[in-house]
């Protein structure tokens, strides 16, 4: 899996964005930290850019609407982001990753 720098990628149920490319991944949370960690240990959730994680405000969208229509469908997380908010960005990226982790 090619992972792109400045990318939004999910590590230990929580966003990070990838800050460098290496044999291991530089990736910063959250909560501000920095961490070396190996490509396998991350999921991309958007190629990006994400400049700052401060970017994820959860957007206004249509959840009920495509509940309706996907009824009990499966779909991809760009096609469910694009379906519930009209755009597969970081932001909407990350919060699809939320609703479905919620259930």
């Amino acid at each position: 899996m090619n992972i792109p720098q400045n990318s939004l990628v999910l590590y230990k149920n929580g966003p990070a964005r990838v800050a460098e490319l290496g044999d291991k991944l530089d990736i910063e949370l959250e909560d501000g930290r920095s961490l070396r960690v190996r490509p396998k240990d991350v999921l991309l959730l958007h190629p990006g850019p994400v400049r700052s994680l401060s970017q994820l405000a959860m957007p206004a969208g249509e959840v009920e609407a495509a509940c309706e229509l996907l009824d009990g469908g499966q779909t991809t997380l760009p096609e469910l982001a694009e379906l519930i908010y009209g755009a597969y960005t970081p932001a909407s990226a990350w919060s699809v990753w939320r609703l479905v982790d919620e259930g």
